[in-house]
């Protein structure tokens, strides 16, 4: 059996994969330092000074680096990518190799916090290809083909995993709040899977087979499945999550992924949700993605609601299009568009 690197038992965080490779950020390091890196790169002193809950991202495709923090040196950049791309080589041979054109690999890193599991995992986002179907969905009844005229139309599961922890969403603390639930109530669906430690994907019909992206043996990939399941748990009790959708659709598509009176039907300047949001995290609608006006709008009426709690932070994924105003750029989705922060001036005391 291959030899499973990463935090301790029980407690990585769910928004790393089944499919995928862990190893500890001391890991990284070595890999980096065996490079002969500049001293002026101050790995040991960047990655550690992150809050405990924190992740930055790392695109193999373009070297793609950002961070709540705004960091964006290139060199370090292309030498975090570097060092990843150097430990597949040693470990498995190759660097994984994406389904589509446009790589889409991401890997989820957090500092060696007990807290959080600590270490650095491979996030993989199996795109579509020929007009194939997610590996990765929360919809009950089967994922969504990907809709060629608009690319990110349909949110997956393993996507909405990364942007809660672009949110930085911790489950027990955290009291989450979707008041449009744009994708059929995914973010608080996978809120909650990540509070039972299930990983996104897992119950996917795909789930038991390995990948062909996987970079690892087959008994790699069977470790890392019977380690993903001797980690879950049976209730979600953690999870607070609420939500609330005019539309009847996602409401329904919604409220089978979330039974028990989490969704409302309220429109959103009526709704109040059971426990007052310490983080609102929602998607912005289609017809906003391409419309200044109408995404100011959308903004205008988000904020009015939000001031009405003590300070949440809010989290908008908006896009791809515009820019969002008034909102710092967080993560980087290609064709989903951007996780955005609403500026903390739009909350009261």
């Amino acid at each position: 059996m291959a030899t499973i690197h990463g935090g301790s038992a029980g407690s990585l965080p769910g928004p790393v994969l089944v499919r995928t490779s862990r190893f500890l950020i001391d890991a990284l390091y070595i890999e980096l330092e065996n490079m002969g890196l500049p001293n002026e790169i101050p790995f040991r002193e960047v990655l550690p000074s992150f809050v405990p809950d924190s992740s930055f991202w790392v695109r193999l495709a373009d070297g793609d680096y950002s961070t709540e923090m705004s960091m964006r040196d290139a060199e370090v950049q292309r030498a975090v990518r570097q060092g990843i791309q150097c430990y597949f080589h040693k470990k498995f041979g190759s660097v994984p190799r994406a389904l589509r054109e446009e790589s889409d690999y991401m890997f989820f890193i957090t500092p060696p916090s007990s807290e959080c599991g600590g270490g650095v995992g491979l996030w993989v986002d199996y795109g579509y290809r020929s007009g194939a179907k997610s590996l990765n969905s929360t919809e009950a009844h089967g994922p969504s083909p990907e809709d060629k005229r608009c690319p990110g139309k349909h949110l997956r599961g393993s996507v909405a995993a990364a942007i809660l922890c672009g949110a930085r969403y911790v489950p027990g603390r955290d009291v989450l709040v979707d008041p449009y639930c744009e994708d059929g109530g995914v973010f608080l669906i996978e809120a909650r899977r990540w509070a039972q430690r299930l990983d996104p994907g897992v119950h996917a019909d795909a789930a038991s087979c390995k990948p062909l992206a996987f970079p690892g043996s087959e008994d790699l990939w069977r470790a890392l499945v019977e380690e993903s399941a001797s980690r879950q748990l049976g209730s979600d009790t953690t999870a607070r999550v609420f939500g609330a959708c005019v539309d009847p659709v996602n409401r329904a598509k919604a409220r089978r992924g979330l039974p028990g009176g989490i969704v409302s039907a309220a429109p959103l300047l009526e709704y109040v949700p059971p426990e007052a949001p310490t983080l609102i995290l929602t998607r912005s609608p289609q017809r906003a993605w391409s419309s200044p006006d109408v995404a100011g709008e959308w903004m205008a009426e988000l904020k009015e609601w939000a001031s009405g709690f003590r300070r949440p932070r809010v989290f908008v994924l908006h896009g791809p299009g515009q820019p969002l105003c008034d909102a710092q750029e967080v993560l980087y989705l290609g064709h989903y568009g951007s996780l955005y922060r609403v500026l903390p001036e739009a909350s009261r005391l």
